[in-house]
């Protein structure tokens, strides 16, 4: 059981010595009940007079889609990558609602 307690006892001041090491305090933050409510929504839905330059992308990604040279699989994987905040999202909305849903009609 001692032997216990002095593993317990070292990853403690393992901890501490990190707390101290990256400066972190000690606190209680009161998030409240709505952290839920803070989440950014996401849906297909764009409105396009908001969306500015993106065009020629956007008809990029269509003729690459439409233009598949492999056309014997039947799933396509197209990444599209970068940092946060750039468009990744609403350029993949935009060509989903100027193929897919046009297409559904």
């Amino acid at each position: 059981m001692a032997y216990k307690i002095k593993n317990v006892v070292e990853r403690l001041d393992t901890i501490a010595a990190e707390k101290a090491k990256f400066h972190f305090r000690e606190g209680v933050v009161d998030k409240g009940d709505n952290s839920d409510a803070e989440r950014r929504l996401t849906s297909s839905f764009v409105t396009e007079p908001e969306v500015y330059g993106r065009d020629e992308d956007k008809e990029k990604i269509i003729q690459l889609l439409l233009t598949n040279v492999n056309r014997h699989y039947d799933v396509w994987i197209y990444a599209i990558f970068g940092m946060g905040g750039i468009g990744k999202t609403t350029i993949v909305q935009l060509v989903y609602n100027a193929r897919v849903e046009t297409s559904l009609t």
